[in-house]
């Protein structure tokens, strides 16, 4: 069944926006507000955060309708913005994801309805019937589930609660090996949540605070065959992600993006040799040699080196005096 709601035309509705459309909740917007094709939208969020697969939001104003399709963000709580978003990226900025068609896309004629201050937009979100990647909601503890269970379920494009215990774990990587979503239970502090996600016990050490550009290198460096990511913690922004040795951790605009990390128990000793190394003050040179006699490859060592010499010279540099 369809979920319903409304929202308001504006005389600021451009829809320019290339990317994403946005169902604003606030009745005012300026003439930036480039991807919002409605004001003072309500609509059951609930509802919203029960559905799961690919859907169709419906918009219609002024005798006219469009339609985008794309996939009910999994990540998505009541609260969270009402953007549709043609990336993929499970974060919690969207309550639709991987979305056909962004504002820019959407019919002049329509546009020029939605303008109308005087315009009502009806809103409608309904399932459709299109293969979609399963769900997996990973807590520390509690919510036994069977492995072979969870992997029929998810082959089916379900949503399935799952405990990150022994048994957990294996489905849990079993499940991003499979390409599908994982992603913690609300609630769960970083360190717990980005170990339930990688499928990780919960003695895996966990690395915080890093850069997002330095992944690659911080996991390869701790010598770990399997890892987890988050990035932009505690943020709108925050996404889960399983990392294996051997493969590309691809991260879209990864420059500016803060980082932790966790992997499995005793793996990060070399990172944590090296990062003491470069804050008593050794060399370049010498970090590298540490980072290689631990496996990494000269390269890569040498410019994970650099990175964490370059960190500890900016925390220690003293600042400046200024003359009175």
């Amino acid at each position: 069944m369809a979920i319903t709601g409304t929202a308001a035309g504006h005389p600021n509705i451009r829809a320019t926006h290339g990317k994403t459309l946005e169902l604003a909740r606030e009745g005012e917007i300026g003439p930036r507000a480039t991807c919002v094709v409605g004001v003072g939208a309500r609509i059951d969020e609930q509802a919203l955060a029960r559905l799961h697969g690919r859907v169709e939001l419906t918009l219609s104003a002024g005798g006219l309708e469009e339609r985008v399709r794309g996939r009910l963000n999994p990540a998505f709580r009541p609260g969270d913005p009402l953007v549709a978003r043609r990336a993929p990226a499970v974060t919690r900025d969207a309550f639709v994801i991987d979305a056909d068609r962004g504002a820019a896309a959407l019919a002049r004629s329509f546009v020029a309805a939605l303008a109308d201050a005087g315009a009502r937009v009806a809103v409608a979100v309904a399932p459709v019937d299109e293969p979609a990647p399963g769900v997996l909601v990973v807590h520390p503890e509690g919510v036994p589930a069977e492995p072979p269970a969870v992997a029929a379920a998810l082959a089916r494009g379900e949503r399935v609660e799952i405990a990150a215990d022994e048994e957990g774990r294996a489905a849990i990587r079993a499940a991003h090996e499979a390409g599908h979503t994982v992603i913690p239970a609300p609630g769960t502090s970083v360190g717990a949540a980005v170990r339930a996600a990688g499928g990780l016990a919960p003695g895996a050490e966990v690395i915080t605070d890093v850069r997002a550009e330095q992944l690659e290198r911080l996991l390869k460096a701790t010598g770990a065959a399997w890892g987890a990511v988050v990035l932009d913690p505690g943020t709108p922004r925050e996404e889960y992600l399983a990392w294996r040795r051997g493969r590309r951790l691809a991260i879209p605009g990864a420059r500016g993006r803060s980082a932790a990390f966790a992997v499995e128990p005793g793996g990060a000793e070399a990172l944590a040799a090296a990062r003491r190394l470069a804050a008593a003050g050794a060399s370049t040179r010498d970090v590298a040699q540490a980072l290689r006699d631990a496996g990494l490859p000269r390269r890569e060592a040498y410019g994970l080196a650099l990175d964490l010499t370059a960190e500890t010279s900016s925390v220690s540099r003293p600042e400046p005096r200024t003359s009175r």
